[in-house]
């Protein structure tokens, strides 16, 4: 019951597949006036999410950048105040592909967040890993296949689950159109991680399994700030 007041107070996750009826900066500022200490550096490490996305777009040289991450553009360009695991691999001089640039950039995502996880002895976090890995090198894996190019250079470390979202990452592929892959994709992922949530709904499982929900469900809000192609660019 630790956080009762803050769940039955957060905007409902839709019945169906569609935005929150509240921006994500303002389901975020909610969810950490009420968190701190140990369950706010989980809730910041998971948003490092889109950070990774937004270092990804600096590295392959996109012009999108997503403001709802916890460090600006003009952090990532000027390499200040980044996350540890961001401000070592921006730093990074090695030359390497795009593919190898990517994995080694999610892989240091990932690697952090375990540590995050592992550090505060967070179910929930522990599982996130294992499920976008999995799914991750699943897709990556499809990809290359079509491409004709080897698979194991957008591998990201773990995701031995790879095998268990293939079936689901054709189903998607076969989507007419790449909309309706991503959607197809998204609203798997929401399902996973409400099997996540665990048994108390109002722990800070619960809490991270909603933000996870939350993070998927409002990059669908298109505005004009968003460019529509660029944010169905899920998988590298």
């Amino acid at each position: 019951m630790k956080y009762y007041r803050l769940v039955t107070a957060l905007p409902p996750l839709p019945d169906g597949f569609g935005p929150l009826s509240a921006p994500l900066p303002e389901v975020v500022a909610q969810i950490l006036d009420e968190v701190d200490g140990a369950d706010a550096e989980l809730v910041h490490a998971l948003l490092w999410f889109i950070d990774t996305q937004n270092a990804e777009a600096v590295l392959l040289k996109k012009a999108h950048f997503d403001p709802r991450g916890t460090v600006t553009l003009e952090q990532l360009e000027t390499r200040q105040g980044l996350p540890p695991f961001l401000d070592e691999l921006l730093r990074s001089e090695e030359s390497l592909q795009p593919a190898q640039l990517v994995a080694r950039l999610w892989n240091a995502y990932f690697g952090q967040l375990m540590a995050v996880a592992e550090r505060h002895g967070n179910r929930f976090l522990s599982e996130f890993v294992e499920l976008e890995t999995g799914l991750r090198n699943a897709v990556a894996r499809l990809r290359a296949d079509q491409m004709s190019v080897d698979p194991d250079l957008a591998q990201v470390h773990g995701g031995e689950g790879a095998q268990l979202y293939q079936a689901l990452v054709l189903r998607a592929a076969e989507a007419p159109d790449p909309e309706a892959r991503e959607r197809l994709l998204d609203r798997e992922r929401v399902a996973l991680y409400q099997e996540l949530e665990g048994i108390d709904p109002f722990c800070i499982d619960a809490i991270l399994s909603y933000l996870s929900c939350a993070l998927v469900l409002d990059a669908w809000r298109v505005t004009e700030a968003t460019d529509p192609e660029t944010m169905l660019e899920v998988f590298a």
